[in-house]
């Protein structure tokens, strides 16, 4: 081989490493607050539901009007967005390409990278709790959970 086919090799090489770290790169999301609302649930590994508006936080509120945490807790949508984790506590959050386009669990059909948007991923603390935990973590839109059309 010569020098210029090992060279233009090389950098194919690197180039391909870089793309496929950047494709499996975690993007951690910071939890700002977290609090434990008195709302009874069943654990289930994957549900959790995002709150990027007031029409969600009503949703939450139908199913669950015993809840007054639920109604006194102050919403700031300029600023954040929540997430409820329904019967396990979580360590953390993050999104990447991979999960975003490979990990979706979703009927294909209602993907959410269909529309533009990145899969948030759980990470889950070992204790089973039964209640709901409302996280509150900076305004993304863009991110979503595993969607259930």
């Amino acid at each position: 081989m010569n020098k210029s086919k090992i060279i233009i090799l090389l950098i194919l090489v690197t180039a391909g490493a870089c793309l496929l770290y950047n494709f499996t790169q975690k993007h951690y999301v910071e939890i700002i607050d977290e609090k434990e609302l008195d709302i009874t649930v069943e654990y289930h590994p994957q549900f959790f539901s995002m709150i990027h508006s007031q029409e969600k936080v009503e949703l939450w509120e139908k199913a669950y009007p015993d809840s007054r945490e639920l109604a006194d807790m102050k919403w700031d949508f300029n600023r954040y967005s929540y997430v409820i984790s329904k019967g396990r506590r979580v360590k953390a959050m993050y999104y990447s390409d991979k999960s975003t386009l490979i990990d979706d669990e979703s009927p294909y059909y209602c993907r959410v990278w269909k529309d533009g948007k990145k899969l948030l991923r759980l990470v889950y603390a070992d204790s089973i709790t039964n209640t709901a935990i409302i996280y509150t973590i900076p305004k993304d839109t863009l991110i979503s959970g595993i969607q259930g059309c």
